[in-house]
């Protein structure tokens, strides 16, 4: 598809009306590392000191797993951990 609008899967590129080409990073993020928690709701502040990231609250719910948004940390419940409000 040349000289046209739409998306070209070969390169990762947008071709727009006007004649800009928008680049997209279409790589999927592998999480840094996983880590098992005891409860559904858990604290991410990137663990690197003044170096991570605000800290986010973030509740798995009823996945059991959560990414972080800001450093891409797993969180995974642990084998045989109830999650919060399900019979502790």
């Amino acid at each position: 598809m040349r000289g046209g609008n739409g998306y070209h899967p070969q390169c990762g590129t947008v071709n727009r009306a006007a004649g800009s080409t928008i680049r997209i990073n279409m790589t999927v993020m592998t999480p840094l590392e996983t880590i098992e928690a005891d409860d559904t709701v858990v604290a991410c502040d990137g663990g690197n000191g003044p170096l991570g990231h605000p800290r986010v609250y973030l509740n798995m719910g009823d996945k059991g797993q959560i990414d972080c948004p800001y450093c891409g940390r797993h969180y995974v419940l642990k084998p045989g951990a109830r999650p919060a409000g399900h019979g502790h």
